[in-house]
């Protein structure tokens, strides 16, 4: 069972606290853990999507230039993960690693999906992400939900 403190999550399976604010809850290994049990290290490619300057060119331009690289570009990309998904329809789906929310987004738009869960490591791209959710007035804000994971 999991339950909301005012500043944290707290899991009694596991027996963990998870540090939380109005906007995430920190789902990583070093959320509540004394650094000297864990010690995190990054690689410079996860670093960079933490920076607020990436999160907010992300949709902006630079995810569509992905094509060079073999993307076979947004609407494409959504039609192959809506065919992956379809059973999976009806139930919550998590979005894993969902940066600025550009498919969470179009997830919930579906009403294919009991709920949608946008989840990453990068509070930056959470941010973004709820900003695009909170300009899209077409979006019923009950369907976001965000945790830094």
């Amino acid at each position: 069972m999991l339950r909301r403190f005012a500043q944290a999550l707290h899991c009694d399976r596991c027996a963990r606290t998870f540090a939380a604010n109005e906007r995430s809850v920190d789902l990583t290994s070093t959320s509540g853990v004394s650094a000297r049990v864990f010690k995190q290290s990054f690689w410079g490619g996860t670093q960079i999507f933490r920076s607020p300057l990436v999160s907010f060119a992300y949709e902006r331009g630079w995810r569509s230039s992905f094509t060079w690289a073999g993307f076979p570009g947004d609407q494409k990309e959504f039609d192959m993960a809506m065919t992956y998904l379809q059973n999976a329809y009806g139930e919550v789906l998590v979005d894993m690693s969902c940066g600025s929310g550009l498919f969470s987004r179009r997830f919930v738009r579906s009403s294919k999906f009991a709920g949608v869960v946008a989840a990453d490591f990068s509070e930056s791209m959470l941010i973004q992400a709820k900003q695009f959710f909170d300009e899209d007035v077409s979006m019923d804000a009950r369907w976001l939900k965000s945790a830094e994971c």
